[in-house]
């Protein structure tokens, strides 16, 4: 079982604090490189907890409405 970050989740951040960029969100309020942020789009990996916390402040979305569940392995 893996948990992943739903579609939209950054873009939504992204429009709310005026970034233009994955790595504009990730250092500017995240403290994540870009490179972080593009394999939680692509479902590399999944945020901490720390992270969706501030995902959640910066989006207004629920941490159970951010993240979806799935039985697929994660190469």
């Amino acid at each position: 079982m893996q948990f992943r970050l739903k579609e939209g989740v950054l873009d939504k951040a992204k429009q709310l604090t005026g970034c233009t960029s994955d790595e504009q969100l990730g250092q500017r309020h995240l403290n994540k490189s870009g490179s972080t942020l593009r394999n939680w789009r692509s479902g590399k990996t999944a945020p901490d907890i720390a992270s969706l916390m501030m995902l959640r402040r910066l989006s207004g979305i629920s941490i159970e409405e951010m993240m979806y569940e799935t039985y697929e392995k994660v190469a």
